[in-house]
Order: C-alpha cells, then structure tokens, then sequence
C-alpha cells in the first residue's frame, strides 16, 4: 500500500504531467497566460496537500482526466468541494492523520522504521516481521482490544524506543494520530520535526537526558499533554506559548 508521502508525490507527478502536456500544445501567448495561472493553482494544490489527508480511493482522477479545464483547475475544484464535507464526530480525529488501519499502520511503522534508522537500534525485535501484530514490536503497544493477529482496534498508543543513540528522528512521527505516550530518553536528540505539533492526543512525553538547547514550541500545539520530561538537558528557559498548556500536572 502506498504511503501518504507517496501519495502526495504521485499527485505533484501528476499535476507537473499534465502541465506540461496542455503547455506544449499552445502557442505563446497562451503559453504566457496558462504559466501565471497554473503558478497559482499549483501553489494553492501543493498547501492543500501538505495540510490533508487524502482517502485510498483515486477514483476521481477519472473525471480529472476526462474534464476539458486545465488539470489543475479540476483537481482544485474537487480540492476545495472535498474541504466542504462536514466531519462526523467519529471521523474529527482523522482529519489530520491517515487512518489507524491495519495494513495502514503497517505503512506508518515500516517507514518510521526505515527513516529513523532501525536497522541501528541497539533494541528492534520484531521490527518489519509482518507475521506477527505490530503491537508486539519492540517499543510499540496499542489500544485495548487489539487481538494478537491484529484484530480489532489496533492503533498505536505508545512509543518507547529511550536509549537507542542512533535513531533519527523523522517527519513521519506525526502519522501516529492517536498516540498517548512517547519515551525517546536518551537517543541524543537535538531538535523534533515539525510533525511532532499533529500529535494531538499526546499525554506523556520523555525526552530527558538528549541535547536540546531550547523547548520545541510545536510541543504547544499539543494541548492534550499532561506530563513532559525533559531533564538533563540544556534549556534554560521556556517559551512564553509554555503557559498556554494548561492540562499540564
């Protein structure tokens, strides 16, 4: 299955494909018209991207290939009529993160794996063995009624991976949208990812004995936390957005 990462580069693909291809058939002038317009619709297409979730189903690409606008303008169209569809209660967390589903969450943690460099950690048992549920991999635990062979609600809850000085902390972490609990004590860490700020649900949060020089701000975004460690570091001070969490214990 693909990942939403190579979702988003097919469609980028995509976009630069058909560009190109309507482009090369036009005289100059409109050439000149077709460029500022595309620019602007490309822009608005690449920020739309970067700020949702798409679903498995491609489906409308059919009626993208079929329509007689510019491509850009029709997947713009479907772009912001799909913003228009109200979330229900059950699907408001899912808004910002790709789905829990199994084969899904598979994706996440193999690419996690991959980009934090696991084949380095001093700890990785189970790690990519697809036989097994990906609860039992070294580090991870999952929600309540998640059977051994992966059935039932299977999100990821818990990220303990302290003490593995090789792993890279990458993008990707953000994709784990109902986590509670993260433990990355002493990996030498310095900085987070950007991503870190999607991890809405987060409560408990270790980082002491790494690098950092100041408190990642994206952690504010996390209104939802409870504890956070970060001793035997070197932060001075705190940001002002610091007192903004108010569900801190």
């Amino acid at each position: 299955m693909m990942t939403f990462s190579q979702k988003r580069l097919v469609l980028l693909l995509l976009i630069n494909l058909f560009f190109l291809t309507s482009f090369s058939t036009q005289n100059k002038q409109q050439q000149d018209l077709t460029i500022e317009k595309e620019k602007v619709n490309y822009e608005k297409i690449k920020d739309f991207l970067h700020q949702s979730v798409l679903s498995d189903r491609f489906d409308w690409l059919e009626e993208l290939v079929s329509s007689k606008n510019s491509f850009s303008t029709s997947i713009l169209n479907l772009l912001n009529n799909s913003k228009s569809v109200q979330p229900t209660e059950n699907t408001q967390l899912r808004a910002t993160c790709q789905p829990t589903n199994v084969s899904t969450t598979f994706s996440i943690l193999e690419d996690f794996y991959r980009n934090t460099s696991g084949f380095d950690w001093k700890k990785n048992n189970n790690w990519l063995n697809t036989s097994i549920c990906f609860c039992d991999w070294y580090g991870i635990s999952c929600s309540e009624g998640c059977s051994d062979d992966c059935n039932g609600n299977c999100s990821v809850r818990s990220i303990n991976l302290n003490s593995n000085p090789k792993l890279k902390l990458n993008g990707n972490i953000g994709e784990f949208c109902e986590l509670k609990t993260i433990n990355l004590n002493n990996n030498g860490l310095k900085t987070l990812p950007t991503s870190f700020k999607d991890l809405k649900e987060l409560e408990i949060l270790n980082l002491n004995d790494n690098f950092f020089n100041y408190f990642p701000q994206d952690i504010c975004d996390i209104k939802k936390i409870q504890i956070i460690s970060f001793s035997n570091n070197l932060i001075n001070e705190l940001p002002d957005c610091f007192n903004g969490l108010n569900n801190l214990n």
